[in-house]
């Protein structure tokens, strides 16, 4: 199962794909050191995305 610290990796190289993927092999409950979820670090990231 991989943990939230390499999930995070993951979404800032900006892979949807791998990111996708690890998901799947992810407990979506699980809370970074500061208390936050992988969605809000989703949210986070997205915004500071230029388009």
């Amino acid at each position: 199962m991989i943990n939230i610290e390499a999930l995070k990796i993951i979404l800032l190289d900006s892979d949807i794909m791998a990111f996708s993927k690890a998901l799947s092999d992810f407990n979506i409950e699980e809370q970074g050191n500061f208390g936050n979820t992988i969605l809000h670090y989703y949210i986070k990231h997205a915004e500071g995305l230029v388009i």
